[in-house]
């Protein structure tokens, strides 16, 4: 793992695990997949998959209170991925400068 994807998988897994902190009175698979993250060293596979699961279960829910809840922990999670989007875009930029340089 090069050094910006460790930067980028332990920014990841920081804030997944401060969300899930926040939610742990709020949805009750939050304190157990805070465990299963802070446990083990758990891939960036792993941690992508409790994103989905949060999403999911954010959009499953009807109680208005709670899902207020999970949209604030929600903020934290769309911040991640428009980071990482934001950071592909940049790098396939250099990229495609770089393709552009050698072809001239």
């Amino acid at each position: 793992m090069i050094e910006s994807e460790k930067q980028e998988y332990m920014l990841k897994r920081q804030v997944i695990l401060e969300t899930l902190e926040m939610l742990f009175e709020h949805w009750e698979m939050a304190e157990p997949l805070y465990n299963l993250v802070n446990s083990m060293d758990v891939t960036a596979g792993v941690i992508d998959e409790v994103l989905h699961m949060i999403d999911i279960s954010y959009r499953k829910l009807d109680d208005i209170d709670q899902k207020e809840k999970m949209e604030l922990a929600m903020d934290n999670l769309k911040s991640i991925k428009s980071k990482e989007m934001n950071e592909r875009i940049h790098e396939n930029e250099e990229v495609n400068d770089a393709v552009s340089n050698l072809a001239y």
